[in-house]
C-alpha cells in the first residue's frame, strides 16, 4: 500500500529516464505485472499484486 508520494520527483524521473528505461528496469527486476502508463502518463502506470 502507498502510504507517501511525491508526484514530482515521479514526473522528473519519468522525464529523466523515459518510457523505454521504465520499462527496462521493470523487466530486470522481474515486475512483469507492471505496464508503464502509455502516452507518457506515468499516473496511468498499471501494477498487479503477485503471490
Amino acid at each position: 500500500m502507498i502510504t507517501q508520494s511525491d508526484n514530482n520527483a515521479t514526473t522528473a524521473l519519468w522525464n529523466e529516464l523515459g518510457r523505454a528505461k521504465v520499462q527496462a528496469f521493470l523487466s530486470a527486476a522481474g515486475m512483469t505485472q507492471t505496464v508503464p502508463g502509455s502516452g507518457g502518463f506515468w499516473g496511468l502506470t498499471a501494477a498487479a499484486a503477485c503471490a
